[in-house]
């Protein structure tokens, strides 16, 4: 709310979405999420496929919140749902494939399945470092480029277009995940 707000009150040309991980327990509450979010005023929301380890992609082993064969063909069902929804502004962020989403859990995806579009399409902006200072991460999986916001005057355009971000988007672009 205090997002939108701000946006809202300075006249802030930016889109604001909304994310969350596709995990077993959540599935049932997806569609509760996305009508939670578009009343909250945001703009996109994102359907995340769960990582049991965040700096290994390609680790898909097998944790209690990793969705099962029925577990996906729910996701489906709701994501369905979802689609035909008529809410107020809120979209399903581009980048959602449902189809990918159910190759992925059921580890039936192959790598020419998906290109990945982390630091070009989207990033991520976090105040969980240590320093409290917050983190520009063009990909927050593989690159492991942590951009200090703060050594920027936390202006997004200068860190978009900073020599850091562009080097950390050359090597998003040589990723083999």
């Amino acid at each position: 709310k205090l997002v939108v707000a701000l946006r809202n009150r300075y006249h802030l040309k930016c889109s604001i979405g909304f994310a969350t991980l596709i995990l077993k327990p959540n599935i049932p509450e997806l569609y509760d999420l996305y009508v939670k979010a578009d009343s909250l005023g945001v703009d996109y929301f994102d359907l995340l496929p769960y990582l049991p380890d965040n700096t290994e992609f390609s680790n898909t082993t097998n944790t209690a919140l990793w969705p099962d064969e029925d577990g996906v063909n729910e996701f489906l069902q709701i994501y369905e749902k979802i689609i035909r929804a008529k809410i107020n502004h809120i979209r399903i962020n581009d980048f959602v494939d449902p189809d990918l989403i159910s190759k992925y859990y059921l580890r039936r995806m192959r790598k020419h399945d998906w290109q990945c579009m982390a630091g070009f399409k989207n990033i991520f902006i976090t105040m969980s470092d240590p320093g409290r200072k917050g983190r520009f991460e063009p990909c927050v999986f593989m690159c492991k480029a942590h951009i200090p916001v703060r050594d920027f005057n936390y202006d997004l355009k200068k860190i978009w277009y900073s020599g850091q971000a562009r080097a950390a988007r050359r090597k998003i672009k040589q990723c083999d995940v």
